[in-house]
């Protein structure tokens, strides 16, 4: 039986955990508000140091969209930048750098990438940090897996996994190959090239330690969708937690609502992002009291409830048009139009697709919480919901990514 060190970086948090055929043991959590060279290269060393002789292979995965710079000593030339990095909107010359790469390239950025062009991209901020003059010549652009590799693993392979190499901006998903406008546009500014690993579509090795298999990282992403069940071509994901996406196992597609990034055996998954969820729900239930109140709605009080609130109150969220926390009350009526414009958002969605699921897969700590959200959508909607009970789907994922590599 393989035991397999399994490792989830997400945006706080470290999470690990030992797993095999049977079990999930050995959970633990390392606090880590803002990753930096440093820390995460010292927690990584503490977390496999004592367990190497002992599991079979490594496992990682990541928030995709964030990346060091790295020159050609494998020196960091920037801090870790993640997703959430917005410095592409401010205005050099007049003009910024997301105007800029969306005037030039326009909708081909989205049949090139599958994604739409947005801030916190690490293209965006590699031909940012490019036109300040902080990054000049050939440097590259690692995510935290790929850096853990380099500082810590023999034998390197130099492989990285697509789903991770998709989401810096200059991969093209639906040729696999180098997105080669925008990396030269990245040449013209910088006097040189980002450089990058082998994208593969295998979960292969990336390096040793010990002799045990570190393996390409993959996107947290992908990687819980996974752990969540999602297989199948007729199955619809939604996740509801502090952020939210809409997902589908789809053929590949250049327009529509979705975006696209590469799945795992060669698919291709449709999913929209940054859907309003706990981080937006959090703005308007203040305290304990409140929520106990949502917890106590029934189905005949979202039937009942009339009010509509735009939860896109964050710049880039879906369907965002500037809306703002207003006229917040902790009166029951208010919190079922809460609640029923939340799931009125997957609703949506949902009428909005071209072929309707034989089957939605609900996962995330707010579908556990609130279960109305189930019966509220199925009631809705006539369509088979099942929840997933277990809350570690990205280590759920990379046991199963574990056993396929394993084979």
């Amino acid at each position: 039986m393989n035991n397999f060190l399994v490792i989830d970086f997400g945006a706080s948090f470290i999470k690990t955990a030992i797993v095999n055929e049977d079990k999930l043991e050995n959970v633990k959590n390392y606090p880590c508000p803002k990753i930096t060279a440093e820390n995460v290269s010292e927690i990584f060393k503490n977390i496999y140091s004592s367990l190497t002789n002992t599991v079979d292979g490594i496992f990682i995965c990541t928030q995709m969209h964030g990346f060091f710079a790295l020159d050609e000593n494998n020196k960091p030339l920037t801090e870790y930048i993640n997703w959430q990095d917005a410095r592409a909107g401010e205005k050099i010359d007049g003009a910024s750098t997301f105007s800029l790469i969306d005037q030039k390239f326009g909708t081909s950025f989205r049949k090139k990438t599958g994604m739409k062009l947005k801030l916190g991209l690490p293209i965006l901020n590699l031909i940012h940090m490019a036109r300040m003059g902080e990054l000049k010549g050939d440097i590259k652009a690692v995510s935290i897996p790929e850096f853990l590799v380099l500082k810590n693993c023999d034998n390197q392979t130099n492989l990285s996994h697509e789903t991770l190499v998709a989401g810096m901006g200059y991969w093209n998903i639906y040729e696999d190959k180098s997105y080669t406008e925008i990396l030269n546009f990245y040449k013209e500014i910088a006097g040189g090239d980002i450089i990058f690993n082998k994208s593969v579509k295998e979960i292969k090795p990336a390096g040793y330690i010990n002799k045990v298999p570190v393996y390409v990282g993959v996107g947290d992403h992908q990687c819980a969708l996974l752990g969540a069940g999602l297989e199948e071509k007729n199955q619809l994901s939604i996740n509801l937690g502090t952020g939210s996406q809409v997902s589908l196992i789809d053929e590949p597609k250049t327009s529509g609502m979705f975006e696209q990034r590469p799945f795992f055996n060669g698919k291709m998954l449709s999913t929209i992002t940054h859907i309003p969820s706990g981080r937006v729900l959090n703005q308007f239930v203040k305290d304990e009291k409140d929520w106990a109140t949502i917890h106590q709605l029934t189905i005949a009080d979202l039937q009942n409830a009339e009010g509509n609130i735009d939860l896109a109150i964050f710049e880039g969220a879906y369907n965002y048009k500037g809306a703002k926390v207003e006229n917040v009350n902790s009166s029951k009526e208010y919190f079922a139009n809460l609640l029923k414009s939340y799931i009125n958002q997957y609703i949506g969605i949902i009428e909005k697709l071209e072929t309707m699921p034989s089957e939605i897969i609900l996962s995330g700590g707010i579908a556990r919480k609130l279960k109305i959200i189930k019966e509220y959508i199925e009631q809705k909607t006539n369509l088979k919901i099942k929840i997933v009970l277990e809350g570690e789907e990205t280590f759920l994922g990379l046991r199963k990514l574990g056993r396929e590599a394993k084979k």
